[in-house]
């Protein structure tokens, strides 16, 4: 049962203002109480404040496909164009067929009783049929008959077909020419050489007895024998056998059914290879799409990112709607109500949940890598904090490469190393920042923002000098939240060093950006990390928010 907590008041750092309230499951009401435990890392425990992973098989694959859809798409393009050029190269070709009807019994030889009785079963039998029509001797005749030049036996089976019908007594004859004429004559040719050949076979062992007959009689004849009897019986049964020969070839066991009618084209057939084409490149786009994948190594989103450091997620500041402030321009400064500053509230309020049980007023923001947005977040972080009435200092304290003060349009100089080496005072370097417009209250927030100042020649050396930390100690007295922009944890030491005098650390990552490799030595950075890791900010990417997604077309209005 949700259970809600409210936050009001300036009595912890970070207190919304007017009040506020975060609607907390009691689970993570315990886990922000810190009953939870079992991390080696020394952390805020937050885990009952972010939402829980869709771990639907199908949405990730989705949004695999979806990251690569321009792979996908010209897979996709590139098979269908092949297809096409490749079907306009091919050889036009014409197949026409012709149809011949085959029995296993000779049906006169079957009227006189002159079967055996033992048949073939009938599919066997037409395929074996199909078989015996591929024979040399048949194309050679078939060529010859169809009196057709630059065509040979060979070239005639190798572009020829002879198929049994599974449920009928028929095999097809097709044959496929680039001249469709051709192809027809030479499809009725074959199939009639076929049913010739046929025929010889049926009728072999009585044209062999016959000749057997005639030889006896021819010897008989030279012997004078003539009028024996032995001659007569002969001749009688030479005769006879004779009618049964022309008998039994006028029914055959093979008869063509009609001669070929009209030729088709086989080839090219440009729409089927197209559509192949589309098939086979949009499998091939899915499986590049998904090798890709496998080989990217870049954290994809805010709750791998959240598994991978085991640390709270604070918030995601997805990228801007267009018309937005640029990533280079404070978001919560300049469009207040817009959903970049409305993710900073949420930051906010993530913050001061982490705060129930840790009191971390002075807390350091920074990065595993560089151009993260370390400094963008950090500076709209602060004045978010500010417009809650609460007191904020911001310190640039990335002596490499600041950029704290361009944001707010401040000079660098003199800044944290000008107080240093003597040039101002603390108060004199603090610049302040105007964050409520034409109407402030009386007990309004103040932030106040103190640029890096000049580069001394070794920054490592001078963060470890004894100033740093009493003049953070001293800033931290002056305010309710002091939030210390640092450099990237993984590039320079200074970022831990800086956290000796901190209270709490945050991380900043950037989705879509930041490598798992990466990932996992931040993570053993931050586990001996000598403050308290409040959580991380996740920047760029997109967020599924179907309040926030409806303003995506709309530019954030400015004030």
């Amino acid at each position: 049962m949700p259970v809600l907590v409210s936050c009001s008041g300036r009595g912890f750092p970070g207190s919304p203002e007017g009040g506020g309230a975060v609607a907390l499951s009691r689970s993570g009401v315990w886990a922000l109480l810190g009953r939870q435990s079992g991390s080696r890392m020394k952390f805020a425990n937050a885990g009952g404040i972010v939402e829980a992973r869709d771990e639907s098989p199908l949405r990730d694959w989705v949004s695999v496909l979806g990251r690569h859809r321009r792979t996908v798409i010209v897979a996709v393009i590139v098979a269908a164009l092949a297809a096409y050029v490749a079907s306009l190269q091919q050889q036009r070709l014409y197949e026409a067929s012709t149809t011949v009807l085959v029995n296993q019994q000779n049906p006169t030889a079957q009227a006189l009783n002159l079967t055996s009785g033992v048949t073939t079963p009938p599919d066997r039998y037409a395929a074996t049929q199909a078989a015996l029509a591929r024979v040399t001797v048949i194309a050679e005749r078939a060529v010859s008959a169809a009196h057709v030049e630059g065509h040979t036996a060979a070239g005639l089976l190798a572009h020829s077909s002879v198929s049994a019908d599974p449920n009928a007594d028929l095999l097809t004859f097709s044959v496929s020419d680039p001249d469709p004429a051709v192809a027809k004559r030479l499809a009725t040719s074959y199939a009639v050489q076929f049913t010739v050949y046929r025929r010889g076979l049926d009728t072999t062992a009585l044209s062999a007895a016959i000749a057997d007959l005639h030889d006896r009689l021819t010897s008989l004849e030279a012997a004078g024998d003539r009028g024996s009897p032995l001659f007569r019986r002969l001749q009688s049964t030479s005769r006879d056998l004779e009618a049964l020969q022309a008998l039994q070839s006028s029914g055959s066991s093979a008869i063509v059914l009609g001669r070929a009618g009209t030729a088709s084209l086989v080839q090219p057939r440009t729409s089927r290879n197209v559509l192949l084409g589309l098939l086979l490149g949009g499998g091939l786009g899915v499986a590049l799409a998904f090798l890709r994948e496998s080989l990217d190594t870049r954290v994809r989103t805010p709750d791998e990112l959240r598994e991978r450091l085991g640390i709270p997620l604070l918030g995601h500041i997805s990228n801007p709607a267009p018309g937005a402030p640029s990533t280079g321009q404070l978001a919560a400064l300049w469009s207040p109500t817009g959903a970049t500053a409305e993710a900073f509230r949420i930051v906010k309020t993530n913050l001061e949940i982490a705060q129930l049980e840790h009191d971390a007023s002075s807390i350091v923001i920074t990065s595993a890598t560089t151009d993260e947005g370390t400094a963008t977040a950090a500076a709209n972080l602060a004045v978010t904090l500010a417009r809650s009435r609460r007191d904020v200092i911001l310190v640039d304290l990335d002596l490499r490469q600041s950029g704290v003060e361009e944001l707010f349009d401040l000079p660098d100089r003199p800044g944290f190393t000008g107080v240093a080496v003597g040039e101002v005072t603390l108060s004199e370097a603090l610049k302040r920042v105007d964050v409520h417009g034409d109407a402030p209250s009386a007990d309004a927030g103040l932030l106040e923002v103190m640029p890096a100042g000049q580069r001394p020649p070794d920054p490592g050396e001078f963060l470890t000098s004894g100033f740093v930390g009493t003049a953070l100690r001293e800033l931290e007295a002056r305010c309710d939240v002091l939030l210390i922009h640092a450099p990237p944890m993984l590039a320079v030491g200074d970022a831990m060093t800086i956290a000796r005098h901190a209270d709490a650390v945050i991380l900043v990552t950037e989705v879509n950006h930041v490598r798992r490799p990466t990932v996992a030595e931040a993570r053993r950075v931050l586990e001996v990390c000598p403050a308290l890791v409040l959580g991380f900010i996740a920047t760029k990417g997109t967020r599924d928010d179907g309040y926030w997604s409806r303003l995506r077309g709309k530019v954030e209005p400015r004030v």
